[in-house]
């Protein structure tokens, strides 16, 4: 695959905004859509949003008002969501441009929203070590409810004829830790079992809804896991980064022995939003390190791991920090998703 994805779960998009991002993808040539709705905030409502767990019902409008709460809390962009009608429209743009749509609804870390709307539902102590992104994996009331409703999502745009599905999975508390996946493997308190069984449950409901689940890479084997600790070889791996100092993440060959196929998210092709060579912003992944990372770096050079292969190329737009989609930033995004293909 050829494909863009957009941080549409930081900062809202609107339906007409992501629609000139998708044609300008169609007159490049990029295949597919990654839609990273559900990215610390969560930008997608579908007209039902009810969920039943543990013997409770939670109400759609209820759990509707709980995440806007949530949406607002993490950043209020105004209108905070895209409707199920908009989302079926930009499905039916996509497909007369043949694009798939891939989307990314990201646990159990980068969740501040859905942290903060489980919380307004009555759910007690969400949070992993008071991470404001993290769901605590032991808490089998916040995992009952959060894996109703992702399976939710996997079942309606596996209806929607999605083919792949992203869980993301990546930064585990990095907020409060610096490094979540080193201290789930304390053997003192030791909860890195869990992240892998999580993972692949959610897996598993991926595969039985016909689609192919994908993550990110920094918890795959962290630290060498041993073998009784194996993800589903069919997650494909979206390899970002090996890391840096304090937070070592297994490399993509090594990922890629486990039988994982390998879909090259390189962050020398990041571009987060609103930075700019020379301004007085974090000097990490402006627009021009961005557009110099596409001419440069192969598409077969995977983060320091030189080429190998791989099943795709991924260009990335972030939304970190606030920041305005003025016509100027739309022509950035948009030289971004030229310099992908």
């Amino acid at each position: 695959m050829n494909a863009f994805q957009l941080d549409c779960g930081r900062m809202y998009f609107s339906l007409e905004q992501i629609l000139v991002f998708a044609g300008t993808m169609a007159e490049t040539g990029l295949d597919t859509l990654i839609l990273a709705f559900g990215n610390e905030g969560f930008r997608f409502f579908l007209d039902d949003m009810s969920v039943l767990a543990d013997g409770t019902v939670y109400e759609s409008n209820q759990v509707k008002s709980a995440i806007a709460k949530g949406n607002k809390v993490y950043r209020d962009c105004g209108t905070n969501e895209l409707t199920q009608k908009e989302m079926e429209e930009l499905f039916r743009f996509c497909s007369a441009k043949n694009i798939q749509i891939i989307p990314l609804f990201n646990t159990p870390g980068h969740m501040s929203a859905l942290l903060t709307a489980m919380e307004e539902l009555g759910i007690k102590n969400v949070r992993y070590e008071n991470s404001k992104t993290t769901i605590d994996l032991s808490n089998k009331q916040a995992v009952n409810f959060l894996e109703i409703l992702l399976e939710k999502y996997i079942k309606w745009f596996a209806k929607m004829g999605s083919k792949y599905f992203h869980l993301g999975c990546d930064e585990y508390a990095n907020d409060v830790l610096h490094n979540g996946f080193k201290s789930l493997q304390n053997p003192e308190n030791y909860g890195y079992g869990d992240f892998v069984n999580y993972v692949n449950a959610q897996a598993d409901k991926v595969l039985k809804a016909g689609l192919v689940p994908v993550m990110f890479n920094d918890g795959m084997y962290y630290g060498d896991a041993g073998e009784n600790e194996t993800l589903n070889s069919k997650i494909i791996c979206a390899y970002w980064s090996k890391g840096w100092p304090g937070y070592e993440l297994a490399t993509a060959k090594a990922i890629g022995a486990h039988g994982h196929s390998v879909l090259n998210t390189h962050n020398g092709w990041y571009y987060v939003l609103g930075r700019h060579d020379g301004l007085p912003c974090n000097q990490d992944f402006t627009i021009e390190k961005a557009l110099a990372g596409a001419k440069n770096i192969p598409s077969d050079e995977v983060a320091a791991c030189g080429k190998m292969q791989v099943c795709g190329k991924v260009v990335c737009l972030w939304c970190d920090e606030p920041a305005v989609l003025t016509d100027e930033e739309m022509e950035c995004v948009k030289s971004v998703i030229r310099a992908g293909n």
